[in-house]
């Protein structure tokens, strides 16, 4: 990240420490994708995707055209009064950064929706329309997902796809992952098997399994999460928040989802 450094106050590094320490606390605690997608730096603001033929001529060239595929790009503002960024500067505690780590928040989700849910309007298809596999649905029992879990991995294995496996869910399904069996939890066990432990994301219903950092899933990172300094008022400084990104699924087979369907 790097921050403006006109403010009409000194920026130390402890403001660029603190907001890093918060920024990682906040996609840790928060966003799922980080758990099983790799984050790779593009070389530009656009990346190469499919090839497509346009001409076949026995006595000339073959001709083909790659398709471009654009970025998008997240800008988020919020504000700071100088006395909380000084307060930050001179280290005394307890520290305000409440409105950069709301800001972060919707820097999460705006990550979360590109990568599930696509954007129409830039030719960027989410991973819920890419995804081939048939669903597997559970009724919610413990037995009943355990055995919608094993399935999914079934079906990656026979698709090639390497483990481990990891498994990310929506707020929905913890009722049920949180019931007892025995004298552990549902997710206790589902966890000991995959060796993984399990993601929740507030962007997603049912669940997935996916492996973990393959090839055929990742982000193209074009530019990195950055702070930058908007404009300065008497008492608050105004910055922004930017990120931009797309997404790569190079595999519809990838992964599976799970669902609880009790009819």
């Amino acid at each position: 990240m790097r921050i403006g450094e006109d403010l009409g106050l000194q920026l130390s590094g402890n403001i660029f420490n603190e907001m890093r320490q918060s920024k990682e606390k906040v996609l840790n605690s928060v966003g799922s994708l980080r758990k099983f997608v790799s984050f790779n730096k593009a070389e530009n603001m656009a990346t190469v995707g499919q090839r497509y033929k346009l001409k076949n001529n026995k006595d000339k060239a073959e001709v083909y055209s790659y398709e471009v595929k654009p970025m998008a790009e997240a800008r988020i503002a919020f504000e700071m009064s100088k006395d909380d960024l000084d307060m930050i500067n001179q280290g005394i505690e307890p520290f305000n950064l409440d409105a950069f780590e709301d800001a972060v928040y919707k820097l999460i989700e705006f990550e979360e929706n590109l990568f599930f849910n696509g954007i129409d309007n830039l030719n960027l298809e989410g991973f819920n329309k890419t995804i081939e596999n048939e669903e597997i649905k559970t009724d919610g029992s413990p037995n009943s997902v355990i055995n919608a879990i094993q399935k999914a991995s079934v079906v990656l294995r026979k698709n090639y796809i390497e483990g481990p496996y990891k498994l990310i869910m929506g707020k929905d399904m913890l009722e049920y992952t949180s019931q007892l069996v025995g004298d552990r939890t549902l997710s206790n066990i589902i966890e000991k098997q995959l060796k993984t432990n399990i993601t929740v994301s507030e962007y997603i219903k049912g669940a997935l399994l996916v492996p973990m950092h393959s090839d055929d899933i990742k982000a193209n990172v074009g530019k990195d999460i950055t702070v930058d300094v908007d404009y300065i008022e008497e008492e608050n400084v105004k910055f922004y928040l930017s990120e931009a990104l797309n997404f790569d699924i190079l595999d519809p087979n990838i992964a599976v989802k799970i669902k609880v369907d009790k009819k």
